[in-house]
Formats: structure tokens, C-alpha cells, sequence
């Protein structure tokens, strides 16, 4: 659901929003057939996965998608 809640703290805090505005809701309503979740210990693995990988570090909000990559959780299409 896109309704406003309480947000607990998060290792990805860039994305860890209550509610969103109007106009991303707009473009999630219209293009978004998905949405998935991801802890905070798959986004942490995400982030030290990447810096093993890549030699940078990315911090949590960036490592969310890769989180569900590693996860499995996207669709075929998008792997």
C-alpha cells in the first residue's frame, strides 16, 4: 500500500520515507507493476557484496535493489 505509516530506522534511510508525494506516487501508480521488500540485513549484505565485488561502497538506499537482485525477488525480466 502507498498509505502514509510509521517508519522505523533503517540501514537504507534514503528511501525509508512515511508517505510519498504526490507526484512519484503518480509515475509508481502508473508504471509500477511490483513492488518488493528487502531487510536490513539483505541490504547490508548488498552493500559488503558489492564492496567485495566492486572495491566502492555504496551506501543502503543505493544497495536496496541489489538486495532484491541477490534475493531473487524481481522478476525474470528485470534479472
Amino acid at each position: 500500500s502507498l498509505a502514509a505509516r510509521r517508519v522505523p530506522p533503517s540501514i537504507a534511510d534514503g528511501i525509508a520515507v512515511k508517505d510519498i508525494g504526490n507526484y512519484p506516487r503518480e509515475i509508481i501508480t502508473r508504471l509500477v507493476d511490483k513492488m518488493v521488500t528487502v531487510t536490513d540485513v539483505e541490504v547490508a549484505d548488498a552493500i559488503i557484496r558489492h564492496l567485495e565485488l566492486e572495491h566502492s561502497v555504496i551506501e543502503g538506499a543505493a544497495a536496496a535493489g541489489l538486495a532484491a537482485l541477490y534475493q531473487r525477488a524481481l522478476p525474470e525480466q528485470y534479472k
